[in-house]
């Protein structure tokens, strides 16, 4: 069976009253606070998204249908609200109805909606019929793919079009996805609102001025540094890096002087791994896509040697993270993994002040990526993550565990 398609968009046009920061879908606002959105939403819940922005299920009704709905605070000033409903596929007329109830629903609030302009041959092919359809007393642009031999009902379609004032766009689409991946049929009706601002040419922010939302921990420090003698006295190593527009993390960091590289680059690559910038600057300003200059200072006293491990109360700790599978893979030995070689690992910890842990037993055993696999140990420790306390509600503190690491191809 052929995927059948229906993309339904309208222009939205907004009238001289309808400001952008009035603009919305039901009861969500552009510009809104996530607190606004939860309390613009009774009885809704929002979980957060994985990199920024909220989420829900269940959000609204609009034109008689419930929407689930995301909500995006983003950098740069730009604003996104994703609402979607989805129903299994009864047929394409019936999600077409679905479609026209919506865009009735947002046409009372906003005005006439217009299709835009037809698309040439070049840009569709002479298979394609366009027509302009009445929707919600204004208009859509409507494509179906002709199908010889089948009822024009079942043809596949496709409209598109875009409304845009300034820097806000509202658009609204609809279409059939056919059965895949367990999930039959289905109509899935999207309304997508956003502010976009372009951002500024990209400038430099001061490290000192960053705000962290993770940084390397002591456990780092500590194991950064194996196999390495320490230096007599610190030695600072300055890298040019850009802050990562999704997650923060600092990329495509580039040692400053190179003279300074052996032999403490390593360890200073793997400390920069671990920060993650938020948004903003202490003095306000937005970080994503920024440029950095970090400068990682190494020293004697990163290392943590000559800890006991005493393991005797193990069974109060409580893990706040603990390493997965998914983490592991990023330090296996890739000439291990190529061979398909494994190994486990027995480690012995001991907790720190900042609830991270130093390990200073790591035992591999003995095969040819034996050095290999206690490398990638001593960076994978470094995902344990303690909670402040026991479970007799003692502090975690110098608390030992002992665990084993199956590495495995």
């Amino acid at each position: 069976m052929k995927r059948a398609v229906i993309f339904l968009a309208v222009l939205l046009s907004a009238t001289g009253a309808l400001a952008a920061e009035q603009t919305g879908v039901g009861p969500l606002r552009i510009g809104m606070s996530y607190d606004a959105v939860r309390a613009a939403t009774p009885g809704a819940v929002w979980k957060a998204m994985a990199f920024r922005g909220i989420e829900t299920e269940s959000a609204f009704s609009l034109g008689g249908l419930p929407f689930g709905a995301q909500v995006t605070d983003g950098p740069w000033d730009r604003y996104r609200i994703l609402a979607f409903h989805v129903v299994p596929l009864v047929d394409v007329a019936s999600c077409r109805s679905d479609f026209e109830k919506v865009a009735g629903a947002i046409a009372q609030s906003v005005g006439e909606l217009r299709a835009p302009p037809s698309f040439s041959d070049g840009e569709v092919g002479s298979t394609v019929d366009q027509q302009t359809i009445a929707v919600a007393g204004g208009s859509a642009l409507m494509l179906r793919h002709v199908a010889p031999g089948k009822p024009e009902s079942d043809w596949l379609t496709e409209l598109s079009a875009t409304w845009k004032e300034g820097a806000t766009t509202l658009n609204v689409t609809a279409e059939t996805r056919a059965a895949a991946d367990g999930n039959p049929p289905r109509c899935v009706v999207r309304i997508a609102l956003s502010d976009y601002v372009k951002r500024p040419r990209k400038s430099t922010v001061a490290f000192d001025d960053l705000v962290f939302s993770a940084v390397p921990g002591s456990g780092r420090l500590h194991h950064s540094l194996d196999g390495v003698a320490v230096p007599p006295a610190p030695v600072d190593l300055s890298f040019d890096c850009t802050v990562d527009d999704l997650d923060g993390h600092l990329d495509e960091c580039t040692l400053r002087d190179s003279a300074q590289s052996e032999p403490y680059l390593n360890a200073a690559m793997q400390r920069l791994s671990d920060y993650r910038v938020t948004d903003k600057t202490r003095s306000g300003k937005w970080t994503p896509g920024e440029r950095t200059t970090a400068t990682l200072r190494i020293a004697a006293s990163d290392r943590r040697d000559g800890l006991v491990v005493d393991a005797s109360k193990q069974g109060q700790l409580v893990f706040t993270a603990q390493p997965r599978t998914e983490e592991m893979v990023r330090y296996y030995p890739r000439e291990a993994m190529a061979a398909g070689a494994g190994s486990d690992v027995s480690v012995g910890c001991v907790v720190q002040a900042d609830l991270t842990a130093v390990c200073p037993e790591i035992a591999v055993s003995p095969g040819p990526y034996q050095a290999a696999f206690r490398a990638a140990a001593a960076q994978i420790v470094t995902l344990y993550r303690a909670a402040p306390a026991l479970r007799d509600g003692s502090s975690a503190v110098g608390t030992g565990f002992r665990a084993t690491l199956n590495l495995l191809p």
